[in-house]
């Protein structure tokens, strides 16, 4: 199942490049794609495919932050992959776990192990390293990705 997931991961995100060297629009692009979930997941439910969830008021009042987040998280990696190669935006990714240790220690004065600061280490220096020889550098592309950190950040918390 996770070879799948990759897989499936890897057309997507060349097939994204693809349509995004087509159509240099990625909010609407994001907006089709978030469309096509929806209606695909309603008429799995209509149809009795999947079981409707039941969420209470308080549960989507808890779901909605984090699915705007996400949403946005998508935007922006799709805002990424419109600007540089693929394989650039996922090297920006990876230091997705770097800063939310750093946002978790200035937001919210929580304080990492030397583990997981140690861990980090060979992380950054890839990212740098990579970033380095990339013909296409660009810091907005820095900063597009990692606007999904909120959200990562946030799973855990309910």
């Amino acid at each position: 199942m996770i070879l799948v997931w990759y897989l499936l991961n890897i057309y997507f995100n060349i097939y994204n490049k693809l349509v995004l060297k087509a159509v240099p629009f990625p909010y609407t692009i994001t907006t089709f794609q978030f469309a096509s979930g929806s209606f695909f997941i309603t008429l799995m439910w209509l149809l009795n495919l999947h079981p409707k969830p039941r969420l209470s008021l308080q549960q989507y009042a808890k779901i909605l932050p984090l699915a705007l987040i996400h949403m946005m998280g998508n935007v922006f990696t799709n805002m990424s992959l419109g600007k540089v190669a693929v394989s650039f935006t996922h090297t920006i990714k990876a230091m997705e776990p770097f800063f939310s240790v750093l946002f978790s220690v200035l937001l919210l004065g929580q304080t990492p192990s030397l583990l997981a600061v140690g861990s980090l280490v060979p992380v950054v220096g890839g990212v740098v390293l990579a970033s380095m020889t990339e013909v296409s550098f660009n810091w907005l592309v820095v900063i597009l990705p990692l606007v999904n950190i909120p959200n990562v950040k946030g799973l855990g918390k309910h």
